[in-house]
């Protein structure tokens, strides 16, 4: 049995119940709206890539659950504040400013 532990816009984390440390006892796929994403022998795993506010269906193994993206409120792009990505121009101040308009 798996379950839901973290929702983002893009990604959807997963954790077994199965009580073993790390690895799960077999390997199993993974399926998202039917189609293959991977075969997976952790107990704790990621799907990433996915769409915000988009409904999914995830079949782990023989089990089935039905999870939903969060949406994203607002996008913000680093150069849109003037970061430069020179390697040597301090963005420190450009960056505080758009995490400052971060809800």
């Amino acid at each position: 049995m798996f379950n839901v532990i973290h929702i983002s816009p893009v990604s959807v984390s997963f954790e077994s119940d199965e009580d073993r440390p790390y690895y799960s006892s077999a390997p199993y796929e993974v399926y998202v709206n039917g189609a293959f994403c991977r075969k997976e022998d952790r107990n704790v795993f990621t799907i990433f890539g996915l769409k915000p506010d988009t409904s999914y269906e995830v079949k782990i193994g023989n089990d089935v659950l039905t999870v939903k993206t969060l949406p994203v409120r607002k996008v913000l792009h680093v150069k849109d504040y003037g970061v430069v990505n020179d390697g040597v121009t301090l963005n420190t101040e450009k960056i505080q400013k758009l995490l400052d308009e971060c809800d």
